[in-house]
């Protein structure tokens, strides 16, 4: 009789709470659990977001190449650096903040993870050239050119024959990920991949197009916009932008290609 009530609280128990190692139990875990997230790819971050101990470092680097900050670069932001970002901030027509604000952090270039993915150009330094005349040629500012230039350690000292990176005034926008990139001596090749499908591509081209008008390029788009864009401005002699389906047209392919004004080159 006991042995059949104890039988009998075990079904019970089991009934009532189910086998931990049952498909059922696995199935309603696996129900809790929330659904997988589908595959993104890596945006880099906006610059309204908190500058990074990255960023802080290389503008340090930066301030000091200007001759405005003594210290080696730490990465942590201390008064001496507020002092010397204010003073860069006062010489470029920025607001006086001390901070390294998004403002500041768009004008040296964005933020760090971002620098990649931007157009630019190889230069070769020539005999008489200054940092200052380098950085008027290609219209960007000395500091921006500093940044991509880790090797500078001083505005007044380049060389002939050295090799500098020149970033490009090119608003590159946040949400295209870079599957590939070409620096080249004042060329610029890149292949961008966008999460949008090729159906809608010619929305992206319509979008790409009005922003390029706004920073100021002049744009001609071909009769579907599909079929490429072509940009000039003062800083870019000749830019070919061209979309193309990317597997099964499930998303876009963006072919970037600029030449720098008043370079040799006759085709990008």
């Amino acid at each position: 009789m006991v042995r059949a009530g104890v039988l009998w609280l075990l079904i019970l128990t089991v009934l009532l709470t189910g086998n931990p190692a049952s498909p059922a139990v696995d199935l309603t875990r696996a129900q809790d659990q929330p659904p997988a997230a589908a595959v993104t790819r890596t945006q880099a971050p906006a610059a309204t977001q908190q500058p990074t101990p990255e960023d802080i470092w290389q503008v340090q680097a930066v301030l000091r190449a200007l001759g405005l900050y003594d210290a080696p670069p730490t990465g942590a932001f201390d008064a001496a650096t507020a002092e010397a970002l204010a003073r860069l901030q006062r010489r470029y027509g920025l607001t006086p903040t001390g901070v390294l604000d998004p403002d500041t952090l768009n004008f040296l270039g964005g933020p760090a993870a971002s620098l990649e993915r931007q157009a630019r150009f190889l230069y070769i330094v020539k005999p008489g050239d200054t940092l200052s005349v380098v950085a008027a040629r290609f219209r960007v500012p000395m500091p921006r050119i500093v940044r991509y230039n880790p090797s500078i350690t001083s505005v007044h000292r380049i060389y002939a024959g050295q090799q500098l990176v020149i970033p490009v005034e090119f608003p590159m926008p946040a949400h295209f990920e870079v599957l590939r990139v070409q620096v080249l001596p004042e060329r610029f090749l890149g292949s961008y991949l966008v999460n949008v499908a090729f159906a809608d591509a010619h929305r992206l081209a319509e979008e790409l197009a009005a922003r390029l008008r706004e920073h100021g390029f002049e744009v001609q788009v071909e009769q579907r916009a599909l079929d490429g864009i072509t940009v000039r401005n003062a800083s870019v002699g000749l830019g070919r932008i061209t979309f193309s389906p990317y597997r099964s047209e499930a998303l876009t392919r963006v072919d970037v290609g600029l030449l720098a004004a008043g370079s040799n080159a006759t085709s990008l």
